[in-house]
């Protein structure tokens, strides 16, 4: 039996668009558990079994195979980003360390605005490391 708060939480996600999971819970608590949800102008009930209708209508003429080769591509692209990330993050790493040592070589000079055309670019790398790193 679903709570209360994640009742609240699918039908809030269920009213953002479309999803599976928040429809079923939904469903199983009306249905199943005999929860009565009102309050709302649009009936919450009627949305998550058409939700899950489509999904059914959406499935069923394809056959398992074809939804696991779907999902193993899928899987496959996410890899290669998270790859593909990694180096970029990798990257802009050295990229970061290298502006770090020509600063230090640049602090024993007189070059003052080359210095802070350095820190500038430095500043940016960093963010956008940050960016990457989902910080």
């Amino acid at each position: 039996m679903p709570s209360k708060e994640e009742i609240e939480k699918a039908r809030d996600i269920l009213l953002r668009g479309n999803d599976i999971e928040s429809a079923a819970i939904i469903l199983e608590a009306v249905i199943m558990d005999n929860i009565i949800i009102t309050g709302n102008r649009v009936n919450i009930l009627r949305i998550a079994t058409r939700q899950i209708l489509n999904f059914l209508n959406e499935y069923k003429d394809k056959d398992y195979l074809e939804v696991v080769r779907e999902k193993v591509k899928a899987n496959e692209k996410n890899r290669q980003l998270e790859a593909e990330r990694k180096e970029v993050v990798a990257y802009i790493q050295r990229m970061i360390v290298m502006i770090e040592e020509a600063i230090k070589q640049l602090s024993n000079t007189t070059y003052y605005y080359e210095r802070q055309e350095m820190k500038a670019k430095l500043e940016v790398y960093k963010d956008i490391l940050d960016l990457m790193k989902g910080e």
